[in-house]
């Protein structure tokens, strides 16, 4: 089975490249593999229409996300492939009049039409309505260009679709913290020892890895038991959820079962710690505070870290990234300290030490820990290692106690 996958859009905008990365990711999340890609500008209907048919022709399923502001007609386009008008539906108005409603604005009944052969795949955030075509020869979906509709769309209607189509009998997600190649060099071993018939997706966040394992239609229980039960033996505590959650939703829920509270001192990740946490609604109730400890004056009177520490070893080091989560706790309105200090880069400080280095502190009333780490990367991708791992060690202490 080949799937193709075409981006209708504006390729000189600036957001251009996030938003394909954005949506290629929606579909490997969700276990589609693409074989084939195209992205074509949105005033080119000459090369959209050539495009489509050659990828109908050699591909089993077709998936668009087409751009609002196209200037040709793309859904025409495609009715015409399929042989069939392009009418408006009564499902899809529906849909759109309560979006409409709830955003307080008139209904436009041009967004609820599409082609009379298809099947609406809805949109209940967005005026944009989906639908999915079939033949004999295969399937076209189409869907917005905007990544959080289109995620929606294609978790809730378009996978499940997709993975009975293709004979998967049974998905699993797991949450995984760490270098990608361990991850799939483990995945490959397993699959051998058992032959196993699976596929599995990854989606790499710096460090935070979500996996899923797609097992085929056919395959017996107690081998898909086998693999699940090798994965964990040998990742161990690297996997931190059977389930699809971020660093910071994990961390949450464990301090609210547990009933602690947080807080946070940071240096280089400059509040990215504190903030994730805070996103999440009810933080509230888990998090106490977050201090950006980024000057060493601040250091020092703020968290109570030792002058002669920082004239002799230097903010970066083990003693001050222990010596500011120290300082947290002793003020006592807090069970579990987060801290960290670092270079981000470009450049090294006076110090010389090398660009990606940190130190993390986790601690607790009973104790204090340091982990030093070296990260690769530019500016933005070291700092946002050091804060997905400040958040994974932090919820393996909680998972300890």
């Amino acid at each position: 089975m080949k799937t193709a996958v075409i981006f209708l859009t504006d390729i000189n905008s600036p957001e251009f490249s996030l938003r394909l990365k954005g949506l290629e990711e929606v579909l490997s999340a969700n276990g589609i593999e693409k074989q084939m890609l195209a992205c074509i500008p949105f005033d080119l209907d000459i090369e959209f229409n050539s495009t489509l048919k050659n990828f109908k022709d050699l591909c089993d399923n077709v998936i668009i996300f087409g751009a609002d502001k196209a200037l040709f007609d793309y859904k025409s386009v495609v009715s015409d492939l399929y042989d069939c008008q392009f009418i408006e539906n009564e499902n899809a108005l529906n849909i759109l009049s309560e979006v409409c409603e709830n955003r307080g604005i008139s209904v436009d009944s041009s967004n609820a039409s599409i082609p009379e052969l298809a099947t609406v795949i809805p949109n209940k955030i967005g005026l944009f309505q989906g639908f999915l075509l079939e033949d004999e020869y295969g399937s076209l979906a189409l869907f917005p260009y905007d990544i959080e509709q289109a995620k929606i769309m294609v978790k809730s209607y378009y996978a499940p679709y997709f993975a009975n189509t293709h004979g998967v009998k049974s998905s699993v997600v797991l949450k995984y913290f760490g270098e990608r190649d361990i991850l799939e060099k483990t995945l490959n071993d397993i699959i051998k020892q058992t032959q196993a018939k699976l596929r599995y997706t990854i989606l790499d966040n710096n460090l935070d890895v979500c996996v899923r394992l797609n097992f085929e239609s056919g395959i017996e229980k107690y081998v898909e038991a086998e693999v699940l039960r090798r994965v964990q033996e040998r990742l161990g505590e690297a996997l931190y959820a059977d389930f699809d959650v971020s660093l910071e939703q994990r961390l949450f829920d464990l301090l609210k079962l547990k009933n602690l509270q947080l807080s946070v001192a940071e240096s280089f990740t400059a509040g990215r710690i504190v903030s994730g946490m805070i996103k999440i609604p009810g933080a509230s109730s888990v998090v106490h505070e977050g201090i950006v400890s980024y000057s060493n004056l601040s250091k020092i009177k703020r968290l109570g870290v030792v002058k002669e520490d920082i004239e002799s070893l230097g903010a970066v080091s083990s003693k001050v990234a222990y010596e500011m989560a120290l300082g947290l706790l002793k003020e006592g309105n807090c069970q579990l300290a987060i801290s960290s200090t670092g270079i981000a880069g470009p450049k090294s400080d006076d110090s010389l030490k090398p660009v990606g280095l940190c130190y993390l502190a986790v601690g607790m009333q009973n104790g204090v820990h340091v982990y030093k780490r070296q990260f690769a990367g530019n500016r933005e991708e070291i700092t946002e290692k050091a804060k997905n791992t400040a958040l994974f060690l932090a919820i393996n202490m909680l998972n300890k106690l």
